[in-house]
Parts: structure tokens; C-alpha cells; sequence
């Protein structure tokens, strides 16, 4: 499988699990939304000849809305997340970071960032 391969599969469960999905960096916003980019570091080299960790970030962001609402809305948007992390083959959850505000298209939106891995093979 291509990285575009393993991409599509995790944007496929999440997209499942009831998340609106942006398979990259978005030109625009339109939350609610799950983007999906490269994690930190991307690819890493695995224990064994040939074996690599791949890490993708999911950006989780909410509607504009007062904090208490936009707080529950995260909550569902992270239960979705790990949900589909779950359901995509081979995925796992390393961990879910704290929220934080999100200023984008002359907007504060609350997110946070799912990180997300899997250990492949190219």
C-alpha cells in the first residue's frame, strides 16, 4: 500500500464513524470537521529492515459556539475519532492532546489533535 493508500483508508473509517472528513489541509474551514495531515514525525524507520511507523494527525475542530457547547461537541468529535481509529485496519490511538482555540478564517474554533498510527511495510 502508498502512504495515499493508508491516508484514504483512515479518512474512510473516520468519514464512517460520523465525522465530516478533509483527507488534507483544507483551503477553508467548515467545521465541524476531522483534518487529516501528516503526523510528527511522519515515517519512522521500525525495528526491523523494511518496517516503518506511520503517524497521521487528526485536527478536530467545532462550530464558533459558546465554550460549554463547544466543549460537548468536541467530546462527541473525539469519541467519533476514536471510534473510527479503531475500526480502521491496522490503526491505533497514540493519544488525544488538549484542547485548544484555533484561530482560522477570522475565527476562534475549539480543537484538539488526534494522534494516529500505524506500523507498515513499503
Amino acid at each position: 500500500m502508498s502512504l495515499t493508500d493508508h491516508r484514504t483508508t483512515l479518512a474512510a473509517a473516520l468519514s464512517g464513524a460520523g465525522l465530516q472528513v478533509e483527507a488534507h489541509l483544507p483551503e477553508r474551514i467548515n467545521p465541524p470537521v476531522a483534518i487529516l495531515t501528516p503526523g510528527t514525525p511522519y515515517l519512522e524507520g521500525g525495528d526491523t529492515y523494511g518496517s516503518y511507523t506511520l503517524r497521521f494527525t487528526v485536527l478536530l475542530v467545532t462550530p464558533t459556539a459558546a465554550n460549554a457547547t463547544a466543549t460537548t461537541v468536541l467530546d462527541e468529535l473525539i469519541v467519533k475519532a476514536v471510534a473510527g481509529v479503531e475500526g480502521a485496519d491496522g490503526f491505533g490511538l497514540e493519544r488525544v492532546d488538549q484542547p485548544a482555540m484555533l484561530q482560522a478564517n477570522n475565527a476562534q474554533y475549539m480543537s484538539t489533535t488526534v494522534e494516529v498510527l500505524k506500523h507498515i511495510r513499503l
